[in-house]
């Protein structure tokens, strides 16, 4: 089989004919070249703008992210106070509202016939027993009366119990 070999092309195709072409083809590359670059350049320069906005937009969220820290603890520090007040506020609260039930049934006992009667008798029913028998006095016999015997008086709506040593 014979082989077949194609010809190279001549020398003279496939270097440009004149100096003059040359100069041309190079002048379009370095005109592209140009082109080329200076888009990149106008590209470099908008990302760099870009770039240092979004530094600059960083930087202040930080000093705004830090200024609000700082001001959250101050908040925090001016709220611990508030928050102990409410507390202790709440508290009070209970024991008024415990108390004022605990003169209620009291004056609500003190009206009663046998007042001393009606006390044993709620003692029993939650499962106590009353020690000593109460005396009830006026503020006139409290004042009057020496301090060994166990009473209850009354100033004003509340009534107070006396201590009694036997």
């Amino acid at each position: 089989m014979p082989c077949s070999l194609k010809a190279a092309p001549p020398a003279s195709d496939l270097i440009p004919t004149t100096l003059a072409q040359l100069k041309l083809d190079a002048e379009e590359r370095n005109k592209r070249e140009n082109r080329h670059m200076s888009v990149l350049n106008n590209h470099m320069r908008e990302n760099t703008r870009a770039l240092k906005l979004i530094e600059k937009e960083r930087d202040e969220a930080i000093k705004q992210l830090g200024s609000l820290e700082t001001q959250k603890r101050q908040l925090e520090e001016e709220l611990q106070p508030l928050e102990r007040k409410k507390r202790q506020l709440e508290t009070q609260i209970e024991v008024s509202k415990k108390r004022v039930s605990t003169n209620e049934i009291t004056m609500m006992i003190m009206e009663q016939e046998d007042p001393v009667g009606c006390l044993k008798e709620v003692a029993e029913r939650f499962g106590r027993r009353l020690e000593k028998p109460l005396v009830l006095k006026t503020e006139e016999e409290v004042t009057t009366t020496p301090a060994s015997s166990s009473a209850f008086t009354f100033k004003g709506k509340r009534p107070v119990r006396i201590a009694a040593s036997e």
